[in-house]
């Protein structure tokens, strides 16, 4: 909608020069009517108002289509919320943080409650990555781990200040080859990460992920078309069902 508010503004403004030399004021000195002008000046007002038309008719529709989209999946769509609005989005500070959410999924997804969003990474980005939170059996430590895929591209060269801290660790060979994370806590990450989430790391698709006491927050660290929105949310049910399988053989 910003685009659709720049378009008013100029209306404004266009309408508002025309008027103040329309409108009679202090003597000037006597000028031929200018009908080519004031055609132009209404011409652009109308090519103006037409495109805030397109732009907000095509933006009722993708809010449609989304809306639509969510609803065959079982889920509610929210087209932007803010992220200190309610929970779950409160219980992370990324996400708190993050100001607005944008194309917000809610519902269950594999009997788990689930919530899928857009959000700048950092506060100043141009891009938004998508994000799933969804709640973890209690009792997990505080961790941040991010996988390092072979031969990183240049997202995360730009992005490498946000993991400037962290800490680098290549997981047991055993686990399932050469798997290489980075974390801000590496003994939490060890008490986290186990064989069976060890290899959907080597399985070399890059994603972030964030755990408090009860919620995972999830990022495949860009944004996911729509399309395949329930393929990234069967990617997390399998590393949820990792994390859990994990901490079960700990448990034993």
């Amino acid at each position: 909608m910003r685009i659709v508010l720049y378009a008013l503004l100029l209306t404004v403004l266009v309408l508002t020069a025309w008027a103040s030399f329309s409108q009679p004021g202090a003597p000037r000195p006597s000028q031929p009517a200018d009908p080519a002008g004031e055609l132009m000046a209404w011409g652009a007002v109308v090519v103006i108002l037409a495109g805030v038309g397109v732009v907000y008719w095509r933006w009722r529709r993708q809010g449609d289509e989304a809306r639509a989209a969510a609803a065959a999946r079982g889920l509610s769509y929210t087209r932007t919320l803010a992220s200190d609005l309610r929970e779950p989005f409160t219980r992370l500070p990324t996400v708190s943080r993050g100001v607005l959410l944008h194309n917000v999924l809610e519902g269950q997804w594999h009997n788990r409650e689930v919530a899928v969003f857009d959000m700048r990474p950092y506060r100043k980005s141009p891009d938004h990555w998508t994000y799933a939170l969804l709640p973890l059996p209690g009792g997990w430590p505080e961790v941040r781990a991010r996988t390092v895929p072979h031969g990183q591209g240049a997202a995360d060269r730009t992005l490498s200040a946000l993991f400037s801290t962290w800490e680098t660790i290549a997981l047991p060979a055993a686990w399932g080859g050469s798997a290489t994370i980075m974390t801000d806590a590496p003994e939490a990450a060890a008490r986290v990460i186990g064989p069976e989430t060890a290899r959907l790391v080597a399985a070399a698709r890059q994603w972030r992920i964030e755990i408090d006491a009860e919620h995972l927050l999830y990022t495949e660290m860009e944004k996911v078309a729509a399309a395949d929105v329930s393929a990234f949310l069967d990617r997390v049910a399998v590393l949820v069902d990792a994390l859990v399988a994990d901490r079960a053989r700990r448990a034993l």
